[in-house]
């Protein structure tokens, strides 16, 4: 399957031509992250959206304790990182594979 066709499978993507999602893979990055990489931090500026090709990505938030609290996991197709770039403020959660 190529990116683009992955890219129709990604709930924000479902719905644009298959021209649109060919220019969105050109200007797209592969990454690869390992087990336990912090993918983004709290407070950190928006620049990118991230589509999760496949594995799991944790997002997370310390408690005014210093714990971790897991809000969910998300998997393949899955998305994040969009409001930040949209709203211009910091991220709000912590996201680790």
């Amino acid at each position: 399957m190529s990116s683009s066709e992955f890219l129709s499978f990604v709930p924000i993507f479902s719905e644009l031509p298959s021209n649109t999602l060919a220019m969105i893979e050109k200007i797209g990055t592969k990454k690869l992250y390992n087990k336990n990489d912090v993918v983004l931090k709290e407070e950190g500026t928006g620049t990118a959206l991230f589509v999760i090709i496949t594995g799991k990505v944790k997002v997370a938030r310390s408690s005014s304790d210093g714990r971790e609290v897991i809000l969910t996991i998300l998997s393949d197709s899955d998305f994040f990182g969009e409001m930040a770039i949209l709203d211009g403020l910091t991220r709000s959660r912590l996201l680790q594979l």
